[in-house]
């Protein structure tokens, strides 16, 4: 008998017994099938160098993600509410607002000194008159789709135009300009104004009305300045009755 290999199988016996011996819930499992892990760490000690063990590899180790915001949402009332709350973009790109006549600006009609402008640019459309204070008078710039029947003139001035889309004024006393709508309402997102050297301004006429219009109507109308100022001069010339009727429109062709 060779007494060191009978000690080291009485050794391996003992051991036997002991873990047998144990309960269960102090014997821990490893998991064997888990992406062969089981494998890499089961090979001999000088062989780990070898391998890349990476824990975040298991698919439990995994975060789950929410979903992304750039997925599409289901459009309900809040995201419709939300989109239409958005403001219209100024028009920009095509015409510099510096009060200087754009150099693409083209004159339509005149009446003596009076001159009536425009130019179109995609949707842009860019209108210019006679600044209000080289005038000494209130410049207005009425531009309309489908010529009606006639309202009384914006701002209380007197006398009577034809029903308008949208016009842009420019006041003597303080040399404001704006664009408004066609209930006299100031017009501030799709839009753009300037006056120096002239009174100028940019619409974008299928923000404002809707449709891309084939024709547009435009008439330069000069005040008097203050309240029930009337009508001085307007372009195109009209039959002098106070109003700028809706057959005295330039006829300003879109397409």
């Amino acid at each position: 008998m060779n007494p060191k290999k009978d000690s080291v199988l009485l050794f391996i016996v003992l051991v036997v017994l002991t873990i047998s011996s144990s309960s269960p819930e102090n014997i821990q499992s490893f998991p064997l099938s888990d992406s062969g892990h089981f494998d890499k760490l089961s090979k001999s000690h000088a062989d780990w160098s070898e391998e890349n063990f990476d824990i975040c590899d298991s698919t439990a180790a995994r975060p789950v993600l929410p979903p992304s915001r750039n997925e599409p949402q289901e459009m309900t009332r809040e995201v419709y509410e939300e989109l239409n709350s958005l403001a219209f973009p100024k028009p920009s790109g095509h015409f510099a607002m510096d009060g200087e006549l754009d150099t693409s600006a083209v004159m339509l009609a005149s009446n003596g000194t009076l001159r009536l402008y425009a130019a179109l640019r995609g949707s842009q459309l860019y209108v210019a008159t006679n600044s209000a204070r080289s005038q000494g008078a209130d410049m207005f710039v009425f531009v309309l789709v489908a010529p009606e029947e006639l309202r009384d003139a914006p701002l209380g001035k007197g006398g009577r135009v034809a029903i308008w889309s949208a016009f842009l004024g420019n006041r003597c006393a303080d040399t404001s300009a704006s664009w408004y709508d066609a209930s006299a309402s100031a017009l501030t997102n799709i839009v753009d104004e300037r006056v120096g050297t002239v009174l100028e301004g940019v619409v974008d006429i299928e923000l404002l009305t809707g449709i891309s219009p084939k024709m547009v109507y435009l008439a330069v109308g000069k005040y008097k300045t203050g309240y029930r100022g009337k009508l001085l001069q307007q372009v195109p010339a009209g039959n002098k009755n106070g109003n700028i009727d809706p057959t005295e429109f330039y006829r300003f062709r879109t397409e």
